[in-house]
């Protein structure tokens, strides 16, 4: 009894003088340590855009990364401002008619051309700029004494080299083509064919890439040749990397995609085979070189460099930079591409 006895008073003693060290410690060494607080960092939600409410039976087009959303629309174009929902018109000139606009892929600045009629028989075409993001418009050059029935077809520009072809379409399948350089100066460049259907630029060179609507050729002004093919092919797309995209045609459908520079051999070519033959419409090429194909049937963007798939709601309408834009119930819908 003694021996325990002794034990619980040594277990007291010791029990008490930690309880002394540690309330010393407590009020005399810890007292300037920082206290900690535990606290739930949360991520700032992103803006979204407003809803938007797209009109019915006009040719919607995008700029580059899907900001503003444009239409033609009693000679006119006007554009909607998709981040904040305004609505902008853009004026033209006195007895002026816009007869085709073109984004430019980089920027959120467009080019248009404006149509006037001079006689019974003949126009005047105008050169524009239009900058959506300062809202701003200037005049770059004019093209007078066309033909009153002229329409322009297509507008493409090297924003590099400064130079820019403009696409007119005349009596049947005849156009010409007209290229503005850096000092404004209008040339008619020499092609291979008067029968252009589509065509696009090099954006690193000055060079016209373009197709012949009856034999399906492919040309290039700057080396001046035909591009040679073993199938049927139409021109799907240039690049910011300078690559030329052609696809391969399967009845009325692109069953293959070949692409590479001008200064290889086509035979040199890489090639993409398509799952199914796709409409040309629905085939896309990004600023990284990527390649994209639109499903309309099950409303998915496929990534054919990446692999990756985005799927959207509602009716599709385009891709921009960094996603597709649909619609659904009259509203716009976008969504960013999966990463």
């Amino acid at each position: 009894m003694k021996l325990l006895k002794r034990i619980a008073i040594w277990i007291a003693i010791s029990l008490t003088i930690q309880s002394l060290g540690l309330l010393y410690l407590d009020k005399k060494i810890f007292v300037n340590t920082t206290t900690f607080k535990a606290v739930k960092v949360e991520e700032e939600p992103k803006n979204k855009d407003i809803e938007i409410t797209l009109p019915e039976g006009k040719d919607l087009r995008v700029s580059f990364d899907g900001k503003f959303i444009s239409y033609l629309d009693n000679g006119k174009v006007n554009l909607i401002n998709t981040k904040t929902g305004e609505a902008i018109n853009i004026e033209n000139e006195a007895d002026s008619e816009v007869s085709n606009y073109e984004w430019l892929s980089d920027r959120n600045r467009m080019l248009l051309v404006e149509k006037k009629k001079q006689s019974s028989t003949k126009s005047k075409l105008t050169i524009y700029y239009y900058d959506a993001n300062k809202k701003e418009k200037g005049k770059m050059e004019e093209l007078d004494n066309v033909a009153e029935s002229a329409k322009v077809d297509k507008i493409k520009a090297a924003i590099l080299t400064n130079v820019t072809y403009i696409k007119v379409n005349e009596k049947g399948v005849k156009s010409s083509i007209y290229r503005i350089d850096i000092n404004h100066k209008i040339t008619q460049p020499n092609l291979m064919s008067s029968a252009v259907s589509n065509m696009d630029v090099i954006p690193h060179e000055d060079s016209l890439v373009y197709e012949d609507s009856i034999s399906r050729s492919i040309y290039s002004t700057e080396p001046k040749k035909k591009l040679a093919f073993n199938d049927k092919v139409t021109l799907l797309n240039i690049d910011s990397e300078d690559i030329v995209y052609v696809g391969s045609i399967s009845g009325d459908k692109i069953s293959k995609i070949t692409y590479g520079l001008l200064k290889e051999e086509t035979n040199k070519w890489k090639t993409v085979t398509l799952k199914e033959p796709t409409d040309k419409k629905d085939i896309h090429v990004n600023r990284k070189s990527e390649i994209l194909i639109n499903d309309n049937l099950n409303g998915i963007v496929s990534n054919l460099t990446t692999s990756k798939e985005t799927s959207y709601k509602g009716k599709f309408l385009f891709m921009y930079d960094t996603g597709v834009a649909s619609v659904s119930q009259g509203k716009l819908i976008k969504t960013e591409f999966n990463k």
